[in-house]
């Protein structure tokens, strides 16, 4: 069995070695499993040296016990109160909430943490994430641009922020759908990455993935709780991104997502008649003799290559308008 322990010496679980493969392996097993911080941002321990992700969990050569790196409390007697990821404290106000909401502490107004002996302001910063130079950010985004996944494995092991923003607000996970580059985007989700990050325009990565079509990285945002309605600074929303630009497959994936098909731009057009304004071709367009069907006075407009959007245009509040651009 492999342990795992706290740098206190406090036993934090204790793993069989035939279930990991990895370093990388046990990390994700803390983070699922023991609520830990993502991979990206924990420290294991051998007689102190970090060790690496690729690093094999073979039992010749592993020891059996590694230590994680937590940040320690401990009362002035000397007895520890309690041991925290610093990845999930922002600064010593944050701190001081979570001691006196699950450890029974006073406010944070009546705390007093020393470092070294001297009061810890409450809006110092515990730092988790590495300073990083501007050329380290440069080349996060030059990764998920070119879907350099060795790169970005790289650079998120300093660790670094990936949701790290260029002067157009786009992040690498932006970058990543726009260029369906399904590995880079899972291990930036993985990093902790914001699925619903806006750049300077509002745009979010899900749009950008609607737009190109890139199906597998919607799937990861909207499994990483993309939120699907969101709008840019026009309202226009990754559904009618996806149906204007006719990717048929990301737009079923909005739909069983909940996107609301009724949503409109501020132009007022919905998804459905950006669909209709450039797929024209791709229907048949008819009108079924002297009988007349629900909604449009008879008239129905047929995709030639399947029914995705049947049941929205045979309705008179949504197709109606769509079909009188068509005739127009």
């Amino acid at each position: 069995m492999l342990r795992i322990t706290q740098l206190s010496g406090e036993e934090l679980t204790c793993l069989p070695l035939t279930e990991l493969n990895d370093v990388k392996a046990l990390k994700q097993r803390l983070h699922e499993q023991h609520g830990l911080p993502p991979r990206f941002r924990q420290r294991l321990l051998h007689e102190g040296n970090t060790l690496d992700d690729a690093v094999k969990l073979e039992t010749s050569q592993l020891p059996r016990t590694l230590r994680l790196a937590m940040l320690g409390i401990t009362q002035l007697s000397g007895v520890e109160l309690t041991s925290l990821p610093p990845a999930e404290l922002s600064d010593v106000k944050a701190l001081k909430r979570r001691l006196h909401q699950q450890h029974g502490l006073p406010p944070r107004f009546r705390q007093r943490l020393l470092h070294e002996g001297k009061p810890l302001d409450d809006a110092a910063v515990i730092v988790a994430l590495s300073e990083v130079s501007e050329f380290q950010q440069n080349e996060l985004h030059h990764a998920a641009l070119f879907g350099n996944v060795a790169q970005a494995e790289a650079l998120l092991q300093l660790p670094m922020d990936p949701d790290v923003a260029d002067k157009h607000g786009a992040t690498p996970l932006t970058l990543t759908a726009q260029e369906d580059h399904v590995d880079v985007a899972q291990l930036l989700l993985e990093a902790g990455a914001c699925p619903d990050t806006r750049d300077n325009f509002g745009e979010t990565a899900l749009m950008f993935a609607a737009t190109e079509g890139s199906a597998q990285v919607a799937q990861l945002l909207l499994e990483a709780g993309a939120q699907a309605d969101s709008r840019s600074d026009d309202n226009v929303t990754a559904l009618m991104r996806a149906a204007f630009n006719g990717n048929t497959s990301v737009v079923r994936l909005l739909l069983q997502a909940g996107a609301h098909v009724d949503a409109v731009d501020s132009a007022g057009s919905t998804a459905l008649m950006e669909h209709v304004k450039v797929m024209v071709p791709s229907f048949d367009f008819w009108r079924p003799g002297p009988q007349r069907t629900s909604g449009m006075n008879g008239w129905q407009l047929i995709p030639k290559s399947g029914d995705c959007w049947r049941p929205a245009l045979h309705d008179r509040s949504r197709g109606c308008r769509a079909l009188k651009m068509w005739i127009l």
